[in-house]
C-alpha cells in the first residue's frame, strides 16, 4: 500500500473523496480497456464465442454485458458488480505477451508491470487491487475479495486489509 500521511493515518480524511456511478463506470472502463488491450479476457472472450447474448442469458438471465461499452449499454450498479465478478473470475494475461499497465491517475513508482512468467492468480490480484481502488470510493464503500465476489462497506481498518499492496 502507497505511503500514509498523518491525516489518513488519523482517519481524518477518509471519505473525502466518493465517486458517482459514473465516475465509477468511467474509471472501470480505462481499467477494462488496459486489461482487454493486453489479452487479459482472451478466455472469456473464447467461451462466449460471439454469443453475447444467449451465454449472459445462460449464464445471469440479463441481456450480454460485453463488449463494455458504456455508450451503447446502460449497465445498471449490478450489471457492472456482475461483470467485474466475471472478468475476475476469466481474467488471465497470456504468458507469452510482456506488457505493462499504465494507469493515468497511478504515479509512475506504483505503475503495475505484468512479464512473461505472471500468472492467473498474480493477475487476478492485480486487477483486484485496481479495482477495489475504485470500488472502496464508491457509495459507501464496496471491496472485490480474493474469491472474486463484491461486498458493501468496508469499515474499521478492513479497507487496509482489502487494499493492501501486491507483493
Amino acid at each position: 500500500m502507497a505511503r500514509q500521511y498523518y491525516s489518513q493515518r488519523n482517519i481524518r480524511n477518509r471519505d473525502t473523496i466518493k465517486l458517482t456511478y459514473e465516475e465509477l463506470l468511467f474509471f472501470f472502463d480505462e481499467i477494462y480497456e488496459e486489461y482487454y488491450q493486453n489479452g487479459a479476457f482472451s478466455d472469456l472472450l473464447t467461451e462466449i464465442d460471439n454469443k453475447y447474448t444467449l451465454w449472459f442469458m445462460e449464464n445471469l438471465n440479463k441481456p450480454a454485458l460485453l463488449p463494455f461499452n458504456t455508450m451503447e449499454i446502460t449497465y445498471s450498479n449490478d450489471d457492472l458488480f456482475d461483470l467485474i465478478e466475471i472478468l475476475f473470475y476469466y481474467i488471465n494475461l497470456p504468458k507469452d505477451i510482456p506488457t505493462i499497465i499504465k494507469f493515468a491517475d497511478v504515479p509512475a513508482s506504483n505503475k503495475i508491470t505484468f512479464n512473461k512468467t505472471r500468472d492467473n492468480l498474480r493477475t487476478q490480484k492485480e486487477f483486484r487491487y485496481q479495482v477495489n481502488r475504485l470500488l472502496s470510493k464508491y457509495g459507501d464503500g464496496y471491496y472485490l475479495t480474493e474469491e472474486g465476489e463484491i461486498f458493501n462497506h468496508v469499515t474499521d481498518g478492513l479497507d487496509i486489509l482489502v487494499l493492501n499492496e501486491i507483493e
